[in-house]
């Protein structure tokens, strides 16, 4: 039985080196040290703006800087996280009061025959 060799992955500043490390056979690779990253395919077209504690956004972007990423991402994920995770993959439709649609006053209702005046007979 012969003993296995692990490899690890090396560090890569261009394409072409990644591109020649993906080129050769990585079966021996050790994936124990990858890491899950998760790719944002949808636009990001809407804008928001907040008041939030210093201590809190001072949280926020230390901990996104520990994990590398910008501190509106670590946000923005944890939104997609707690507030709306079938919205955040586009499969929710918004209900009409968000749409703006549901914040309309409805009418009031027009004179019925019963509010009008009878006409005088004369």
């Amino acid at each position: 039985m012969s003993a296995r060799t692990v490899t690890d992955v090396p560090v890569m500043t261009t394409d072409e080196e990644a591109e020649a490390f993906l080129a050769q056979d990585l079966s021996d690779l050790d994936y124990s040290k990858f890491k899950r990253v998760n790719f944002e395919l949808q636009p990001k077209t809407e804008r928001v703006n907040m008041r939030l504690p210093k201590t809190l956004l001072d949280a926020a972007r230390a901990k996104a800087a520990k994990e590398g990423i910008p501190y509106q991402r670590l946000i923005r994920r944890a939104l997609e996280r707690e507030v709306a995770p079938e919205a955040a993959h586009g499969s929710a439709s918004p209900s009409p009061a968000r749409a703006g649609e549901g914040n309309k006053r409805p009418k009031p209702p027009g004179p019925s025959a019963r509010s009008r005046p009878a006409a005088s007979l004369r």
